[in-house]
C-alpha cells in the first residue's frame, strides 16, 4: 500500500461517518495535533471504521456471494464465465480482484482503528476509553477476518506514519490471534465499566459488550478446529479452547438481554425494517439512499422491480440442500425456493424445487417504502441462536458426549423452527435425545447449516471441522452444471495474497498453491 493511499484513508476516516449516528462538526484543518480533541471528535473518527462495512466486500453482497461459493450449498446464479462464476466454480487465480478488495477494505478498517486508538490514547480526554474499547473491538473483527481469509499477514498495531511502517513482515496466524484476544479482553474490561453504554442490543449497528463476547467465542471456536496454513499444511486446533467457548456462551446467555424470536422469519424482516430484534447481537446498519444495501437485489429470486421483493438471483443453492431440511421446517421456505415473487409474496413453482433454487433469506418486505436496487436491509453478523448452537457444540466436545444442557440448547433452536401447529406433537423437528458424541456432532453440523444458511459461516465451519475437501468433492456438479468437485483444491481454503502487495513486499511468499 503506497503512502498516498494511507494518507487518503486517514483523511476519509475523519471526514465521513457511518450512517447518521451523530452530526459531524466541520473542521478547517484536521491533524493529529487538533483532532480528536474530545469524545465527540473521537466518535467522528471511529465512524470511519464503521463506514468500511458499507463496502460490499466485508459483509455485503460481494462477500456473501464469494464466501458462499466456497461451500457445499452454493450454486451459480449467472454465467460461469463471469467473475463471480469463476469464483463459484473454483477457477479463480491469484490475480483476481476480489481478494485484493477484501484485503484493502480490511486493512483500511485496521488503519482507521489504529489511528483512533493512538490519537485518543495520546489526548486522554474524558470518555476516550469508551472510544478506544469500541475501536479495539472493530480492529479485532477486521484482524479475525484477515487471518481467516489470508492466513499469515502483516500485524500493524499503530497508525502508519511512513512507507517503512507499511512494509512489515507477515505475522503468523497464532500471533494475530493472540493480538485479537488481547484487544477483545481489553475492550471487554472497559465496556464492563459502562453497562448502560455497551450492554444493550440496539446501539444502531455499533459493537456492544455482547458482540465482543461473541467475537471471543468465535475466536476460541476457530482455535479449537482445523485450519489451512499459508505454508500449505493442515494445522489441528487445540480442543482446550472449547472450555472458553462454553464459558463465554454462558456469559452471553446470563446477560439476560438476548433471546430467540418465536418466529424465525421475524428476525430477517426486522433486519430489513431496521428494527432491532432481541435476537440480534450485532448487525451492520445500512441506510437509504446513499448507503443502502444491495444484498436483497443480488441474492433474491426475480423479478427485480420497485414493487417486488425480488432481485437478480445472482447466487443460488442446490436441491440437495433444500431437500435436507425437515419438510415442515419454517426456515426452509423462507430461505430457499423455486419460483418467483408476485409483489412481496413468493409463489413456488408448480413443478417443484429446481436443481438450483433461489436464496430468498434477504428478501425485501413491506413497511418502509418501495426500493429497487439499494435497500435498508441490515446485515447480520452475530445472532443469539448461534450462541445456543455454539454452547451445544462446546459441551459435546468437552464431555465427548452431549449433556442435558447441550440438548436443551440445540432443541430450543429446533423448537423455534417448528410450525405453530406442530410445536408440541413431535411431528416436525422432534427434540434430540439418546445420541452419542459422533451423532450429536453431526446434528450440530446439520443444525448450523439450517439455521445459519447464507449468513457467511459455512466456509469457516467446513474448514474447522476438517470436512472442506470432503464436502466440496461431493458437490452435485451434474445437477448444477458446475465443476466444483473437480476443481476444488486444499489451497482454496485461503485467499491469495494480492499481487500488488507481493510486489511491494518482495520478501513475502504467496500462500502455497496460488
Amino acid at each position: 500500500m503506497k503512502i498516498r493511499k494511507i494518507i487518503l484513508i486517514l483523511i476519509v476516516s475523519l471526514l465521513f461517518s457511518c450512517k447518521d449516528y451523530l452530526e459531524e462538526k466541520p473542521y478547517s484543518f484536521l491533524s493529529d495535533e487538533n483532532f480528536p480533541a474530545k469524545a465527540a471528535d473521537g466518535r467522528i473518527a471511529l465512524n470511519g471504521a464503521y463506514r468500511v462495512f458499507q463496502n460490499a466486500n466485508i459483509i455485503g453482497y460481494a462477500y456473501l456471494l464469494n464466501t458462499l461459493s466456497d461451500t457445499d450449498f452454493g450454486s451459480f446464479g449467472a454465467s460461469l464465465s463471469n467473475s463471480y462464476g469463476l469464483y463459484q466454480d473454483f477457477q479463480r487465480s491469484s490475480a483476481d480482484g476480489f481478494p485484493k478488495s477484501v484485503w484493502t477494505d480490511l486493512y483500511k478498517g485496521i488503519d482507521i482503528c489504529n489511528s483512533v486508538i493512538d490519537n485518543v490514547t495520546e489526548k486522554n480526554f474524558a470518555g476516550g476509553d469508551q472510544i478506544i474499547a469500541e475501536a479495539q473491538a472493530l480492529r479485532a473483527y477486521f484482524y479475525l477476518e484477515v487471518s481467516n481469509h489470508f492466513g499469515d499477514a502483516p500485524l500493524r498495531k499503530h497508525k502508519t506514519n511512513g512507507v517503512d511502517e507499511v512494509n512489515v513482515p507477515r505475522a503468523s496466524v497464532d500471533e494475530i490471534r493472540t493480538f485479537i484476544l488481547q484487544d477483545l479482553n481489553e475492550s471487554e474490561t472497559i465496556m464492563k465499566r459502562y453497562p448502560a453504554q455497551f450492554a444493550v442490543h440496539n446501539r444502531g449497528g455499533n459493537v456492544t459488550l455482547g458482540a465482543v463476547k461473541m467475537m471471543k467465542a468465535r475466536l476460541h471456536m476457530y482455535m479449537a478446529g482445523w485450519r489451512r496454513s499459508s505454508k500449505g499444511n493442515m494445522v489441528p486446533g487445540d480442543p482446550n479452547h472449547w472450555t472458553n467457548v462454553r464459558d463465554i456462551c454462558l456469559e452471553i446467555i446470563n446477560m439476560g438481554i438476548y433471546k430467540l424470536d418465536p418466529d424465525y422469519t421475524n428476525v430477517f424482516k426486522d433486519y430489513y425494517l431496521d428494527i432491532y430484534n432481541k435476537e440480534s447481537i450485532w448487525e451492520i446498519d445500512f441506510s437509504m439512499p446513499a448507503y443502502g444495501s444491495t444484498l436483497p437485489t443480488a441474492m433474491t429470486a426475480p423479478p427485480y422491480s420497485s414493487t417486488s421483493a425480488g432481485g437478480f438471483g445472482n447466487m443460488r443453492t442446490t436441491s440437495q440442500f433444500y431437500n435436507s431440511f425437515d419438510a415442515l421446517d419454517t426456515r426452509r421456505d423462507w430461505s430457499i425456493g423455486s419460483g418467483s415473487f408476485s409483489g412481496y409474496t413468493f409463489v413456488p413453482s408448480p413443478n417443484g424445487v429446481s436443481s438450483r433454487p433461489y436464496i430468498n433469506k434477504y428478501r425485501k418486505v413491506l413497511g418502509i417504502g418501495f426500493f429497487t436496487s439499494r435497500t435498508a436491509q441490515n446485515n447480520p453478523i452475530y445472532r443469539y441462536s448461534e450462541v445456543l448452537l455454539m454452547l451445544a457444540e462446546a459441551l459435546n466436545e468437552i464431555n465427548k458426549a452431549p449433556t442435558q444442557e447441550a440438548y436443551a440448547a440445540i432443541n430450543a433452536v429446533r423448537y423455534r423452527a417448528r410450525p405453530v401447529d406442530h410445536k408440541n406433537d413431535g411431528v416436525a423437528l422432534p427434540d434430540l435425545g439418546g445420541l452419542d458424541y459422533t451423532s450429536f456432532k453431526q446434528s450440530i453440523e446439520n443444525e448450523r447449516a439450517f439455521e445459519l444458511a447464507f449468513e457467511g459461516q459455512r466456509r469457516m465451519d467446513l474448514i474447522r471441522w476438517g470436512t472442506f475437501m470432503q464436502k466440496l468433492q461431493s458437490f452435485p456438479d451434474a445437477t448444477t452444471g458446475m465443476h466444483k468437485s473437480k476443481n476444488v483444491r486444499e489451497y482454496h481454503m485461503l485467499m491469495p495474497i494480492p499481487l500488488d502487495e507481493l510486489n511491494l513486499n518482495p520478501e513475502w511468499d504467496q500462500n502455497v498453491g496460488w
